[in-house]
Order: structure tokens, then sequence, then C-alpha cells
């Protein structure tokens, strides 16, 4: 499973949204307890401190329970929004913790990766 990066210009922050939304390009492992569903690789497009944006190549309902490994850091939520974009299923999931410090170590990673790129 390829994902390709999708380009961005702006944060999206809906009036409705107490929490800044960050766009990102991250790997992560989903999987989905309970559920009997396979885990699978999948990208972490946005991100705020109660809520992320993910693609995996599974199907997801709403109030279906997510877990998200990114880097070994592991967090869950549940499925809030969910459909089918370029060939991949996505879902809006909000966490069950607010976790600021998981927002700020996935945007220290964002911002390595793209210096990696930029020096190539």
């Amino acid at each position: 499973m390829t994902f390709q990066p999708i380009e961005r210009t702006e944060v999206r922050r809906p009036s409705s949204r107490s929490d800044r939304r960050f766009s990102v390009d991250q790997p992560i492992r989903v999987s989905f307890p309970a559920s009997g569903l396979s885990p699978c690789a999948g990208m972490m497009r946005d991100i705020s401190r109660r809520g992320m944006l993910i693609y995996c190549a599974h199907e997801l309902w709403v109030g279906a329970r997510v877990r998200v490994d990114w880097r070994g850091k592991i967090t869950s939520g549940f499925v809030r929004h969910h459909g089918e974009r370029e060939g991949f299923f996505y879902a809006g999931i909000e966490l069950l913790a607010d976790d600021e410090s998981l927002v700020l170590d996935v945007l220290a990673q964002q911002v390595a990766d793209l210096q990696a790129k930029l020096a190539c």
C-alpha cells in the first residue's frame, strides 16, 4: 500500500473547531480493537490536540474504536466521520484523551522529515 503526500497550502480551521489542526504526512499503524479487522499501515494527514485525520486500507464506521501507533507512541479514539478519497478510506478520529505532547512530537518529526527532504 503506497500513500502519496497530499499538497496543502493552508491549515484547515473551521469556525466550529476549538483546536487548531496541523497538516502532516506521517506513517502510522492502525488497529481496530474488538473488530476482527487486521491491523494495517496508514497515514496521519492532520492532527490536533483532540483528534486526527487518518487514511488506511479498511473502511471504517462512525463509533468504531481505533488504535493508532505512530513511531511507538500509541493513542486511541473513536471514528467521528469517514469516507473514501483517492482510492483509500479516511476517518476523522476523536482521541480519548487530549494529547498536546503527541501533537508537538508529530510536528517536530514533520519538520525533521521536510528538512531531510530539502537537504537532498
